[in-house]
């Protein structure tokens, strides 16, 4: 990607000779524009530096005039506020440059001070202080602000671990003179609660690991893995579930604050270097997996079913464990072990097509990135036998320092930012569809026609494009006379392909002689549906079953093609059915969805596997103009809070009128709701049934 800068002239005259050492890597949305931007760490010969590269939205969402020319080969160029850049490139140049007075090594992002901007916290290794850059909202940070720590730090992260409180919790692994501990601030500028371990802290993640909403946080400190379950409440009253690992576990030691926080604490015969959590293992709750890398250079997957088991992941095989039993690879894993030579990194990503998450290796030793998949067949129990695992090598053209997936086109896979020893500038990796298939008529069937694009997909092995081209002056409506078949391979079906296109779908799914069928089945997962009209179905309009990671953007589901009218569909506009981690619309005006009309709700969200979707920058109950049309609702159907949705993010733009109320039902915390705007005041617009701690923040009308 093209590299130059802007800020502090001498750090950006190290970068510019390529005297910075790479460290780390971030992202955010700094400037505000629903974009991520990317945070590259460098260690500098006279401290740190920090270069911030602004999201590009035209490298997810072009315009006609610059699919046109894409389509052509040409680079059309796109203004951004400071120079020329393609469409063609993931980020902004110039990147903006920032001084850092110690190199980088662990870098968090989060609102740390609940102004409503995202921040950059940064720290070196062994140093006693952390480095936070407040940040102002356009792309900028305020001066650098120094926290004094007790100890050198060995691990950093950062997350909403505690209270929905409107501040990121941070967690700081030190070497204090009373031994190694853990630094858990609620506020950066408070005190922290410290937790002693048994070792130094090499590892940090956050992830929900029991069945409450609440994020957990694990931790590597020598050869044990401690487990403090997250609570909506003070740190000091932490809350606790019921699970086991059959891994050794040992007796929690002694702990200041409070004396029963770390509530697990495991013993292995072997020192855990690194640690991701992740769906890793297929099952039908999508339950966290945690994978441990152990000094030996084997990774180790921890997994639950009623009990969490010690399984581990070798050269084609996933071999069972037993409570304190040393794990022992099966015959091939010699390749493993000396593939992950050195001192590696795990990193979780989305990069295949199969319905698990795939674990990244970053193995700077021999210059590689190892992505292990595991093709898991749904159903498969974890305990049995796995054969059709995956490590897949990349040659990097140099050492690794840093990956982070970020979404960086169209699809819902994970596309890969690398930064690299010897070169300043990150290098950003693409996924892209195996194959295109073209829509070229509105036929019900045969060549051409939608239906047959998606079976084309379907047989087609890999994460695949679904395309529009059809002749004539649009809008171009299709009308199915059965149901189109069920998505079983990832995809994307993109409208906005289609020429005519120019921000308002032109592609129309009329459902009306179809049946009591839904108008999109999505079971594969990864997959994204964008630019479309789907309207007159019997079902509901887009239905997303057992797997997840799926994203519906810039659709009218209920509407007319030009989002004013009702032609509803008979159930919900978007319903979730037991699957994880979907988006429904997103931070950019391009990512809208327009979910009004329909009979029973906007977004229904059901089954205990439905976990971590985000609902968010939608016109919920209104048109595409904010004209009210319809009553419509987002509705959780779980009424335990214990097997409810967790982690679902409601926020954005629902509206509604003094007739046509809009009704967030049943969301258990930790449901946010923010950003909702009433067109009309309205009594009848509420949140219905929402257990507390349900925080609701931006109501205006």
């Amino acid at each position: 990607m093209p590299t130059a800068y802007t800020g502090a002239t001498g750090s950006k005259q190290v970068l510019e000779q390529g005297l910075a050492q790479p460290l780390a890597l971030a992202s955010g949305d700094f400037d505000e524009d629903g974009v991520p931007d990317l945070v590259c760490g460098y260690a500098g010969p006279d401290g740190g530096i920090l270069t911030l590269y602004r999201g590009n939205i035209d490298s997810i969402w072009l315009s006609q005039e610059k699919q046109k020319a894409k389509g052509k080969g040409q680079k059309a160029k796109v203004r951004s506020n400071d120079q020329q850049l393609t469409t063609n490139d993931a980020f902004r140049v110039p990147a903006r440059v920032f001084e850092v007075p110690e190199a980088p090594e662990f870098l968090g992002t989060g609102d740390f001070d609940a102004d409503g901007h995202l921040d950059v916290l940064a720290a070196a290794r062994g140093s006693n202080r952390l480095y936070w850059f407040p940040g102002d909202g356009q792309g900028g940070f305020d001066p650098v602000e120094e926290i004094e720590l007790p100890g050198a730090v060995t691990a950093l992260v950062t997350g909403g671990m505690n209270r929905r409180d409107g501040l990121m919790d941070v967690v700081v692994g030190i070497i204090g003179p009373d031994g190694p501990e853990l630094l858990v601030f609620e506020w950066l500028e408070g005190e922290p609660k410290v937790f002693a371990l048994p070792a130094e802290a090499t590892a940090l993640a956050l992830g929900q690991l029991d069945e409450d909403y609440r994020l957990d946080l694990a931790v590597a400190a020598g050869r044990e893995l401690l487990i403090l379950y997250g609570r909506d409440r003070m740190i000091s009253d932490f809350g606790f579930r019921n699970a086991d690992f059959e891994a050794e576990e040992s007796e929690v030691r002694s702990i200041r604050h409070p004396p029963s926080a770390i509530r697990h604490q495991y013993s292995f015969p072997f020192v855990i270097t690194s640690l991701a959590l992740g769906d890793f293992i297929w099952e039908e709750e999508h339950r966290t997996e945690i994978a441990l890398l152990a000094d030996d250079g084997v990774i180790h997957i921890l997994s639950k079913t009623n009990r969490f088991e010690a399984v581990q992941r070798v050269h084609g095989v996933i071999a069972g464990a037993h409570r304190g039993t040393p794990v022992q690879p099966e015959p091939d894993a010699t390749a493993v072990r000396a593939s992950v030579s050195g001192r590696p990194q795990l990193v979780r990503a989305k990069v295949s097509s199969l319905p698990t998450d795939d674990l990244v290796v970053v193995d700077a030793t021999k210059h590689q990135l190892h992505i292990l998949t595991t093709d898991a067949a749904q159903g498969t129990n974890n305990k049995e036998q796995i054969t059709n695992n995956a490590v897949v090598s990349l040659d990097t053209n140099g050492p690794p320092a840093a990956v982070l997936p970020m979404r960086l086109n169209a699809d819902a896979l994970s596309d890969l930012v690398i930064l690299k020893q010897g070169q300043n500038k990150p290098t950003v990796v693409l996924t892209a569809p195996v194959a295109t298939f073209t829509v070229s008529n509105t036929n019900d069937s045969g060549p051409g026609s939608l239906r047959q694009a998606i079976l084309d997909a379907n047989a087609n092995p890999g994460a695949d494009s679904i395309v529009f081209n059809i002749p004539g002056t649009g809008p171009h409506t299709i009308s199915p006379t059965s149901a189109l078949p069920t998505i079983t391979d990832p995809v994307i079906i993109d409208g906005t392909a289609q020429p005519g296109y120019d921000g308002s779908p032109v592609i129309e799914l009329d459902g009306s002689e179809a049946g009591l069928v839904s108008g999109l089945r999505i079971a594969a997962g990864h997959s994204t549906v964008r630019g479309l009209v789907i309207n007159r179905f019997g079902g509901d309009g887009i239905e997303l079953v057992t797997n997840g990671g799926n994203i519906i953007e810039g659709n009218f589901i209920g509407t007319d093609v030009t989002g004013t009218a009702d032609l509803g569909n008979a159930g919900s506009g978007v319903f979730i059915n037991a699957s994880p981690g979907n988006a429904i619309g997103g931070t950019t005006l391009e990512a809208t969805n327009v979910i009004s009309g329909n009979d029973e709700h906007g977004v229904f969200i059901s089954g205990s596997g439905a976990t971590g979707n985000q609902v968010q920058g939608n016109f919920i109950g209104v048109g595409a103009k904010s004209w009210p049309l319809t009553a419509q609702s987002v509705y959780n159907a779980h009424h335990d809070p214990s097997t409810g949705i967790p982690l679902t993010a409601v926020g954005g733009s629902f509206k509604s009128s003094l007739s046509h109320p809009v009704r967030l039902d049943l969301n258990h915390p930790p449901t946010s709701v923010g950003g909702i705007r009433w067109i009309v005041r309205s009594s009848e617009g509420r949140l219905d049934v929402n257990d507390p701690p349900t925080p609701v923040g931006g109501i205006y009308d």
